[in-house]
Parts: structure tokens; C-alpha cells; sequence
């Protein structure tokens, strides 16, 4: 579950500097466009994701506990 967590930390950070990239560099619009404002929101799950990566290898466990609730 923690390799889950690290492909989705990756992947959620490769769309982030793929959007600010076609967004600044980006000569087709279309592009700019598209990459511009939909990943936007996803940038707040890298934190998260991040945390829950670190936290599975600490404990070797995933799953959430009642303190985490």
C-alpha cells in the first residue's frame, strides 16, 4: 500500500510541473488551456499523499487508526 501512495505522490507532482510548464512555455493554446486550471486542485493532495507514504513505512501498516479519525 505504501508504493500506492508513492505512485500517486509522483504522479499528482509529474501533472503539477506538467501543467506549469505547458503553462509557460506552451506555444499551443490549447494546451496552455487544458493544463492551465484542471490539475489545479490536485496540488493539494501531495501533502497528504506524502504524509500517508511516510507514515505506512514508519508503521508498516496503512489503515487508519481511531486517532487519525
Amino acid at each position: 500500500m505504501a508504493n500506492r501512495f508513492l505512485a500517486e505522490f509522483f504522479f499528482f507532482i509529474s501533472l503539477f510541473i506538467l501543467s506549469q510548464y505547458s503553462g509557460l512555455y506552451g506555444h499551443p493554446e490549447i494546451l496552455a488551456a487544458l493544463f492551465g486550471s484542471a490539475p489545479t486542485p490536485f496540488v493539494f493532495l501531495i501533502g497528504p499523499l506524502a504524509f500517508f507514504y511516510v507514515r505506512s513505512v514508519l508503521r508498516d501498516n496503512a489503515r487508519l487508526s481511531k486517532s487519525d479519525y
